[in-house]
C-alpha cells in the first residue's frame, strides 16, 4: 500500500434506530474489505467533521441525519505495512 503524503482524518457515524439497534455496512475496499463497519469515511480538504459525517451518511446509506454528540476521538496506528496512522472521530446520530 502506498503511504499517504499526510495523515488523514476519518469520521464514523453511529446510526441507531428507535430500538437502539446500530446500522452496520459491509466494507468494499481493502484493507477492511468484507468487514462490517459503521458508516464513515475520510474528511475532505477544508471540510468540517460535521460536514463529513452528514456527507458520508448520505453517500453510504442515503439518509439525512442530524448530529447529536461527539462520542470519541482516537488515533489508530495500523500495522507497519499499512504505512501511516489515522485519526478517527465518531459522531452519533439518532
Amino acid at each position: 500500500m502506498q503511504q499517504a503524503p499526510h495523515p488523514r482524518v476519518g469520521v464514523g457515524v453511529l446510526l441507531t434506530d428507535s430500538q437502539g439497534r446500530v446500522l452496520l455496512t459491509l466494507r468494499k475496499l481493502p484493507p477492511e474489505a468484507g468487514c462490517s463497519s459503521i458508516v464513515g469515511g475520510k474528511v475532505d480538504f477544508l471540510e468540517t467533521l460535521e460536514q463529513c459525517a452528514i456527507r458520508e451518511a448520505r453517500k453510504e446509506v442515503g439518509v439525512e441525519i442530524s448530529l447529536r454528540a461527539l462520542l470519541c476521538v482516537s488515533r489508530v496506528k495500523p500495522a507497519r505495512s499499512a504505512g501511516s496512522a489515522s485519526t478517527s472521530c465518531l459522531r452519533i446520530s439518532p
